[in-house]
């Protein structure tokens, strides 16, 4: 999908510790996984560990289940680094809001065929791909 971007900084619990260990792998695939809280706090925390850390361009970011709200927060914060977005993957997620500013990139969505994600996902224009056939994450 997107190989030449094949590396991965994961914030699965928005810990600027676990980021940074494993920032030695990778700079250029943003994983905001599923977390607990007020998405207004998870966003705040989640951009706030994102300036912190040194990306390298493009990048993409894969968002599993609800950590797809915090896309459009996420984008903003790398766009206020100057950062680009080469595209989003969206995992099973909680599709976010589309504004004026995000999607800045191309959406894919995993998901199965049938569900409404998928149906709200191609009336937005996004590619949709079965759950089944999702790539390893050296694939990005």
């Amino acid at each position: 999908m997107y190989s030449d971007q094949a590396s991965l900084l994961l914030l699965p619990t928005i810990d600027t510790d676990l980021a940074a260990r494993v920032l030695e792998l990778s700079t250029r695939i943003v994983v905001v996984a599923p977390v607990d809280g007020p998405e207004n706090a998870l966003a705040t925390r989640t951009c706030a560990a994102l300036m912190s850390l040194a990306l390298v361009d493009p990048i993409s970011v894969v968002a599993i289940a609800d950590g797809a709200s915090l896309l459009p927060s996420v984008a903003r914060s790398l766009r206020a680094r100057g950062h680009a977005v080469g595209g989003y993957v969206l995992i099973e997620p909680v599709i976010p809001a589309v504004s004026d500013t995000w999607p800045d990139a191309p959406v894919s969505v995993y998901c199965s065929l049938t569900s409404d994600i998928a149906r709200v996902s191609e009336l937005r224009g996004w590619d949709v791909c079965d759950i089944a056939h999702v790539p390893s994450c050296r694939d990005w």
